[in-house]
């Protein structure tokens, strides 16, 4: 397994820029900047080792050679952190960042990858993996725009139980198919369920065959609703094969 000074040969290779032991330094520290802007991340940390306790920290590595904490120290497997850090415009702006996510006791480089990044929206990255099985995935997307709906709760949903699947699905909710071919490991389209049914049935098919059940999934839990409006929820289907909903916030 590499471990995270892996991570060095990158600057070697020209993504960062130069290396060497001075290159080593400056990811220790972050430079003052003047008029600086914000870079605003949500990690979904779903890196299974059998257990309900996270085994991952997660860093980033910017085009300038500096090093960002993203989520580290974190407890609980299924967690999702939000952060935010601020860069400095007078440089190149940040477009890309090597994520990596490191096992914290062994300090090895359980996976990594290159993602975009905008610093004019909210960039959400979901690190999925079983380390039992050996496998693994990092990828990013937008936070997706959300179109409010009367009287109901708007809904996305994400396949991550293996970061090896490829095949399409079909998403059913409450007896009713709402997405076809859905890819795993991507995320849904925004689906709209009725802000009165709080508990709802989610069912995961392939060529008419149900794979995975979701039964009674509490849309309304990880915080409260007022009126007739909701929050929109993420519904992640898990590599332990448990299903977590989590705000789209």
């Amino acid at each position: 397994m590499n471990k995270i000074v892996i991570l060095f040969a990158l600057v070697a290779s020209g993504i960062y820029g130069c290396g060497g032991e001075s290159g080593k330094e400056s990811l220790t520290t972050q430079t003052p900047y003047q008029n600086k802007a914000t870079l605003d991340i949500r990690i979904f940390d779903f890196i299974y080792d059998g257990t309900d306790y996270s085994i991952s920290d997660y860093y980033a590595f910017d085009n300038a050679n500096h090093r960002y904490s993203l989520s580290v120290g974190h407890l609980l497997y299924g967690n999702s952190e939000r952060t935010n850090w601020r860069y400095g415009s007078g440089r190149e702006s940040i477009t890309k960042l090597s994520v990596a996510s490191i096992d914290r006791n062994t300090k090895d480089v359980l996976v990594e990858s290159l993602i975009d990044v905008d610093g004019e929206k909210q960039t959400w990255i979901f690190a999925v993996g079983n380390k039992l099985a050996g496998r693994y995935r990092l990828f990013s997307t937008d936070k997706p725009e959300v179109q409010p709906a009367e009287g109901m709760v708007p809904l996305f949903l994400i396949d991550a139980r293996d970061p090896a699947a490829t095949e399409p699905l079909d998403v059913i909710i409450n007896g009713q198919t709402v997405l076809s071919n859905l890819d795993p490991l991507t995320l849904s389209p925004q689906i709209n369920v009725a802000y009165d049914e709080h508990l709802v049935n989610v069912l995961i098919a392939r060529n008419d065959l149900i794979v995975f059940p979701c039964l009674g999934v509490d849309i309304s839990q990880d915080g409260a609703s007022t009126g007739k409006s909701a929050q929109a929820r993420v519904l992640i289907l898990a590599p332990d094969q448990r299903c977590y909903v989590k705000l789209a916030s």
